[in-house]
């Protein structure tokens, strides 16, 4: 799970979305911490799990792949979104091709 305290990280945050679909809003008397972990659930993409079950949506799985840890690749932070209908949130480029994205997929997420 990631937390971010800068404010073009914080533009992930997003409602629930789906394509052609109708998605269950979560309750707004739930409180969900605001980190950026995408899940899908029945179609419907949340920012995280507690937003999913907050939504009373089940059999959820994570929407981004994890990057391969056989590739050799530096823990420097120098974050990268990659995505199409759901955004993925890397901590560098090479973690995000290990995890089966290509440069053309991803774009620096932070100036």
């Amino acid at each position: 799970m990631r937390f971010f305290n800068t404010s073009c990280a914080l533009l992930l945050l997003a409602a629930p979305a789906a394509l052609g679909q109708d998605c269950p809003t979560p309750d707004s008397n739930i409180a969900c911490v605001l980190s950026y972990d995408p899940v899908t659930c029945n179609g419907c993409n949340y920012d995280n799990q507690c937003l999913a079950d907050a939504a009373g949506q089940t059999g959820c799985a994570p929407s981004c792949a994890e990057p391969d840890a056989s590739q050799p690749c530096t823990r420097d932070f120098s974050p990268v979104i990659c995505g199409g209908f759901t955004w993925c949130l890397y901590d560098n480029l090479c973690l995000a091709l290990a995890a089966g994205k290509t440069e053309a997929d991803c774009q620096r997420s932070c100036p």
